[in-house]
């Protein structure tokens, strides 16, 4: 007995080595995600300098949504109840938070405060993410730091909407490795709240997360059948995973019920159960048909991206089966939920939207360069593409590297950044635009403002008044005609600003916001007078319920229609007309797959004696008929559409339709038919 002493001794000695060697190691992560953490809000107060919306510059579309997302929820106004738009109530309530703090409560003079909120959260969600892998150690947490600094997340404000899927796939992975029945039943519950939360940030990530998880856990079930060749040995049962897909879907099924009904019961504009869904969804295809902007990364760097998503496919297909069922679960569920959020950069192109689509994958794509199986793999082809990820990033920019030293002299200057941040003041007439000023504070009615310049409402103290938060991208005619009934409903004392296209309100993709919003704009033109009193700067305009509606009167122009190939069709009027606006109706058809990929914008030409008379931009409102109007009046007397006198108008003979190539996942249409021409002439 005595003998057998020595060896427990030596046992527990081993056991108390090992325990203080992970407590040691989990220290040690931790200290690294700390001070990723406070560099991530060193740089973040250091880059981001203090911003009032209006006064130091005019805003861009996306500053200005920012700003209205805060108002509303300080209005009562939530989002998908009271109005339209993809970022949810979470989404809204957070960019609300920091202008609490703010003196003001101004989100106008409290904007760089909520873009460094966003960083922060985002970084934080990160850091949890990190937390919950086990097996990362502090180096590979220190090098999963240094992929999210040198791919931009420091300075990406909608950081958090990539690393909440990322949590939630991580969790997924939690819950595919859990040994007990009741933990698994648990995470799974925990990862469809997960699916719900990513869904009141935006809708369109509430529907990838689902997506992704119902992926993985089929992919599961087949791999745990026991006829299938490639089967894992240690998965679990395949009805096991069919319970927790379905445990996952109750969860996401049942949230969404109980927010509808909350919805319901509680906003007398909310007129049917799942409205937020129904017209959340037709946001999603509007944003489809209607922003369709070009491709706009280099070959090299499309190259790169598309090797990415094969390395990780593939790797992972071949390395299935000698990974051990925590970390074939973890690489499995991170994979797949990265792959799904690509599917933003097929809609919407522009680098921003390719850089959000494809982070995901890039954060993921370091965990592949650990050695998960106990056998060093081969990782040259890891490494070089690692290497040319940092080389070719969209972003392309190590200024986080290079800016690093110099953060140490702002230390001393941070607390006074963040008190500038909520202690910003300015007069109305700084922050509102074209000698609005007088107009907008003489009067507390509600005020929309058209298109989406919504921070000018923010600014002047109105109540916004904004049905889907930007008229400009109410594509689809369920969310126009949703808008109208959103205005009827306001009453007569509605006011609105209405900025011109191409004068102070920037066109999307080229195309005129009548042409893009046609329900509204009748609605609008119908409805809506120029107030007497006007502002001195052209440019914005005030318009105020007329006494009696204003019928549009239409009259439809004969022509002959010659089609050379399938995506043009060329217009020829037998007698020329003289036009303010002209109505046009189409027939475009686009191929049946064209939902996976982005259908591309039609151009129209109107001519005049073979002169060149407007060239403007379309995008297919719905996949069969529609129509829509294009101006023909100058950009800087458009107003004068509103008044009595009418407007100018322009002669033409015969126009022209043709499709433009977006490059990259642009799908052109196979047939496009003028089926009516109705001129309009305000005069």
């Amino acid at each position: 007995m005595d003998k057998a002493l020595p060896v427990m001794s030596s046992r527990q000695d081993s056991n108390t080595s090992t325990l203080y060697r992970h407590r040691l190691a989990l220290v040690a992560k931790l200290l690294v995600i700390l001070c990723g953490v406070v560099y991530a809000v060193i740089f973040a107060v250091a880059s981001i300098p203090p911003i009032v919306i209006g006064r130091d510059g005019p805003p861009d579309l996306d500053s200005s949504w920012l700003v209205a997302l805060a108002s509303t929820w300080d209005q009562g106004q939530i989002s998908g109840r009271d109005f339209q738009f993809p970022y949810g109530p979470l989404m809204q309530s957070i960019a609300w938070a920091p202008t609490q703090l703010s003196s003001s409560g101004s989100p106008v003079l409290a904007y760089s405060a909520i873009l460094v909120t966003f960083v922060l959260v985002g970084w934080g969600t990160f850091s949890l993410t990190l937390i919950l892998i086990q097996r990362l150690n502090w180096k590979a947490t220190l090098i999963a730091f240094i992929y999210l600094a040198w791919t931009g997340g420091v300075n990406y404000s909608q950081l958090h909407r990539i690393t909440w899927i990322l949590l939630s796939a991580v969790l997924l992975a939690r819950c595919l490795a859990a040994r007990r029945p009741t933990s698994r039943r648990i995470l799974a519950a925990l990862v469809g709240s997960m699916c719900l939360g990513a869904q009141l940030i935006t809708f369109d990530g509430g529907v990838y997360t689902v997506i992704a998880a119902t992926a993985v856990l089929l992919g599961c079930t087949v791999l745990a059948h026991p006829h299938v060749r490639w089967r894992r040995t240690d998965l679990h049962t395949p009805r096991e995973y069919l319970v927790l897909l379905s445990i996952i879907l109750a969860v996401v099924g049942l949230g969404n019920l109980i927010i509808s009904t909350v919805f319901y019961l509680t906003s007398p504009s909310y007129s049917r159960l799942f409205d937020y869904q129904r017209y959340s969804l037709e946001y999603a295809r509007g944003y489809q048909y209607g922003m369709p902007y070009r491709w706009s990364l280099g070959i090299p760097q499309t190259l790169l991206l598309a090797a990415l998503v094969i390395y990780s496919t593939v790797w992972l297909a071949l390395n299935h089966r000698r990974l051990a069922l925590s970390s074939f679960s973890l690489l499995l569920c991170t994979i797949t939920f990265s792959i799904a959020m690509t599917r933003g950069a097929v809609v919407r192109s522009d680098t921003g939207h390719i850089v959000h689509g494809f982070l995901g994958l890039v954060l993921v794509f370091p965990l592949l360069g650990i050695d998960w199986s106990g056998t060093r793999p081969t990782n040259g082809i890891w490494l070089l593409l690692a290497v040319l990820l940092l080389a070719l990033w969209p972003p392309s920019s190590i200024r986080w590297l290079t800016t690093a030293p110099s953060l140490f002299k702002h230390l001393p200057d941070i607390h006074t950044r963040v008190s500038e941040y909520f202690t910003q003041s300015a007069a109305p007439e700084e922050l509102i635009p074209g000698g609005l000023t007088p107009l907008l504070t003489a009067s507390d009615a509600p005020l929309l403002t058209f298109p989406y310049e919504n921070y000018i409402a923010v600014a002047a103290g109105r109540r916004l008044v904004a049905p889907t938060l930007q008229a400009n991208i109410a594509c689809t005619f369920p969310l126009q005609r949703k808008f109208i009934a959103d205005l009827e409903r306001t009453g007569k004392d509605l006011e609105i600003v209405y900025g011109l296209d191409g004068v102070v309100s920037g066109m999307l993709e080229g195309v005129q916001h009548i042409s893009r919003v046609p329900l509204i704009f009748e609605y609008l033109v119908s409805h809506f007078e120029l107030a007497p009193e006007q502002p001195r700067e052209p440019g914005y305009y005030l318009l105020r319920r007329s006494d009696r509606q204003r019928t549009l009167h239409r009259n439809e122009v004969e022509y002959l229609t010659t089609t050379h190939r399938p995506d043009s069709v060329q217009v020829s009027l037998f007698t020329p007309a003289t036009c303010s606006l002209v109505r046009i109706q189409f027939q475009v058809n686009y191929p049946v797959w064209h939902f996976l990929a982005r259908p591309n914008p039609l151009k129209v030409r109107f001519w005049s004696r073979d002169r060149l008379v407007l060239d403007s931009n379309l995008v297919a409102l719905d996949m069969n008929k529609f129509s829509t109007y294009v101006s023909l009046v100058e950009s800087d007397q458009f107003y004068r559409v509103f008044s009595s006198a009418g407007a100018p108008a322009m002669t033409w003979d015969k126009l022209d339709i043709g499709t433009i190539p977006t490059g990259l996942f642009g799908v052109h249409p196979y047939g496009i038919s003028v089926t009516r021409l109705e001129c309009i002439d305000l005069h």
